[in-house]
């Protein structure tokens, strides 16, 4: 067929071209030669529009959009299919353009369902299944109740999407084709896997695999193997469930099904952590974010985060924790937010109330039809001369009219009470769902301060052992390392300290007081003086000693500590150079500004983004962990303050630190719902020329 429609095509010139390139295109999707199909789609699109021929622009449209589809490139599907809808719509009285409406709505359905685009695809499936419906076809009408229950399983709506696959099941056994009878199984048994009946699941999927028996396709045993795999897999039979993972993962990989390739990795990834090995789940994630991090299927990308999120956890990282459970929060709120629920509700709504309204007017319809024959009795009647029976007759029907409308409209009542319920329950469930991301945080963040609490007992029990070691050892070679672990624990011991400080910051009770801002400068040089300060450093300060604000004490002197200890850690170690540092400190405008300028190291252009992170060391002098300049920001937000950071032209370093002078009112500002009245909290700026090291 290829090699004749080519033969036509080299004789044929004019609006011919269209049908005939559309007709090739076709044969090349038979054949499974897609890119030649969508070129040769592509010509039929551009040579109906230029001869006006909707018909084959609308079929060209279609069929690109569904080959679209299969290759995975959801949002050109998407848009080749809504290009064919207006015109298909203006059309749709002729019957071949009403059958070609039906199919573009069923595919772009099926695309925004994987694009997780659900409200949209729930509208396309309705007007699918209303088309579908008035033409009677009962193999069409079972599957777009198929691909409505998919729709809902997607929305982790199980009750619903059972409701539509059974209604599919139903009117599918009716029909004289039922090719898609295996799938619609498979698709009962894991919806039966999310209601916790793995009996059922198991039984439906061994079903479906059985009716299409040697002639099952890739999908079939992919969804197969994968919905018997979670079946065991729930029940905690994780070595047989990693058996039927594996073989659905090994046909996906062979087959190139990117979607189901990737959704059977995530569950290889939480059997691997279920069984203890994490080497194996973290080879599966890496290689499951790889292929999700630019797909299409937004709930892949969403299971991968969580996936992530538990595998750190149980690692012990909880700053990448943290990190992919904050991606999870994102994707479910981006996927499944209010107005996605609001916008479902409406279309199933105005869906309902168009059944209603269908309903009310097939009985309307058999109430004239009664009612035209109660009067043609009674016109009998009367030409018999009984006027009474006819009026007797005539009021019945009258009586029967109202108590039918009467029926309808509590009905209808009581469908829109149940539908407002629905919205309230989605609405509550995200409500609750919200709440315990929350709680997870408070949590997590309990646990770094507890460990941190619980490691710096054991901790100085060993910087003791250490010191008692160097008194009582001689031995040159023992004495290094024990003054070598001595050193290590006290830089673990200035870690964990800072961890605890975060803690404290987080949840710091915010009581002002009147504050001396030279005292706070004063002590925590004293404490540098004792430590880390070179002889040869000149630190200066310019404070007035009547500078004062109404600020929380403890707060204030982290932020003053960790900058002017960033400051003299890392000033400039070389000879020809005379390192100083500068403290500035002055109340204007009501807000506190303190500058910290000095000649050191610098921060070099690669790093000045990350400085304010918290575990980012850009320097290897750096011995707390990288948490210092984010301890100055966290306590300066907390205040209601900010940090920034510059570099002059003198290629000094300069630290600005803003903090309302007057505590009380940010507490109250934040207290009446208006954070317009406290120092917008920013992160750190830095200058285009900017070269220090930072810890």
């Amino acid at each position: 067929p290829v090699d004749s429609i080519k033969k036509l095509l080299a004789k044929t010139q004019g609006y011919k071209l269209a049908e005939l390139n559309y007709n090739l295109g076709f044969e090349y999707y038979l054949v499974g030669d897609l890119d030649a199909a969508l070129k040769v789609l592509e010509m039929a699109r551009s040579t109906s529009q230029s001869f006006g021929d909707s018909l084959f622009y609308v079929k060209s449209s279609r069929l690109a959009g569904q080959i679209f589809r299969r290759v995975n490139d959801l949002d050109k599907s998407a848009l080749y299919l809504k290009s064919a809808v207006p015109i298909a719509i203006r059309n749709s009285t002729e019957p071949e353009y009403k059958r070609e409406l039906k199919f573009v709505y069923n595919s772009l359905g099926v695309a925004y369902t994987f694009l997780a685009r659900y409200d949209s695809a729930l509208g396309y499936h309705f007007k699918c299944l209303i088309l579908r419906e008035e033409d009677g076809d009962k193999y069409y009408i079972a599957e777009t109740h198929n691909n409505i229950g998919l729709l809902y399983f997607k929305l982790k709506s199980y009750p619903k999407a059972l409701e539509y696959y059974k209604k599919s099941l139903q009117v599918l056994e009716k029909s004289s084709d039922q090719d898609f009878k295996d799938n619609l199984l498979i698709n009962i048994g894991l919806c039966y896997n999310e209601l916790k009946e793995y009996d059922l699941a198991i039984s439906y999927i061994q079903d479906g695999l059985a009716f299409c028996e040697n002639a099952c396709d890739a999908m079939q045993l992919i969804e197969g193997n994968l919905g018997i795999g979670i079946s065991y897999f729930m029940e905690h039979d994780f070595a047989t469930a990693k058996v039927y993972f594996e073989r659905a993962n090994s046909i996906a990989r062979e087959k190139q099904v990117e979607q189901f390739y990737l959704e059977t990795l995530v569950y290889l990834i939480k059997v691997e952590q279920e069984l203890g090995s994490l080497s194996k789940a973290g080879t599966y994630l890496k290689e499951s974010e790889a292929l999700s991090e630019n797909s299409e299927y937004m709930l892949v990308r969403l299971d991968v985060s969580r996936e992530y999120a538990k595998y750190y956890q149980k690692l012990k990282n909880f700053e990448e924790a943290a990190r992919y459970q904050q991606r999870y929060i994102d994707l479910s709120e981006e996927i499944f937010n209010a107005k996605l629920i609001e916008s479902i509700s409406k279309i199933e709504t105005d869906f309902d109330q168009r059944e209603n309204m269908r309903t009310i007017r097939e009985k309307e319809l058999a109430l004239d039809q009664s009612r035209k024959l109660n009067f043609a009795i009674a016109g009998l009647f009367l030409l018999a001369g009984a006027l009474a029976v006819a009026m007797f007759l005539s009021n019945r029907i009258v009586r029967r009219v109202n108590v039918a409308l009467s029926e309808a409209r509590n009905q209808l009542q009581i469908q829109n009470i149940e539908l407002d319920n629905l919205v309230a329950a989605r609405t509550e469930e995200l409500n609750k769902t919200n709440v315990a991301l929350r709680k997870a945080v408070a949590e997590l963040d309990h646990f770094i301060y507890k460990t941190s609490h619980d490691i710096l007992g054991p901790l100085a029990t060993l910087k003791g052992i250490t010191g008692l070691a160097l008194m009582d050892v001689k031995e040159p070679i023992a004495r290094d390392y024990f003054q070598k672990l001595d050193i290590t624990a006290a830089k673990l011991n200035s870690v964990l300290t800072r961890l605890m400080i975060v803690n404290q910051i987080n949840n710091a009770l915010l009581v002002p007081v009147k504050v001396n801002v030279s005292q706070i400068i004063e002590s925590v040089l004293v404490l540098q003086r004792k430590e880390v300060i070179p002889a040869r450093m000149n630190v200066s300060t310019f404070v007035p000693p009547d500078v004062e604000v109404n600020s929380e004490p403890q707060l204030l002197s982290i932020v003053l500590e960790n900058l002017i200890g960033n400051a003299i850690k890392y000033y400039n170690q070389s000879e020809r150079v005379d390192p100083f540092v500068k403290i500035t400190a002055v109340v204007i405008n009501k807000q506190l500004l303190v500058e910290v300028l000095d000649n050191g190291i610098g921060i070099s252009e690669e790093t000045k983004l990350e400085v304010v992170k918290m575990f980012s060391r850009s320097s290897e002098r750096s011995d707390t962990g990288g948490v210092g300049l984010y301890l100055s920001q966290q306590a300066a937000e907390k205040l209601g303050g900010s940090i920034s950071f510059e570099t002059t032209p003198e290629k000094y370093t300069r630290f600005t630190a803003v903090i309302p002078a007057d505590l009380q009112q940010v507490i109250d500002s934040r207290q009446g719902g208006n954070p317009a009245g406290a120092a917008p909290a920013k992160l750190l700026k830095t200058s285009p020329d900017a070269s220090r090291k930072a810890s």
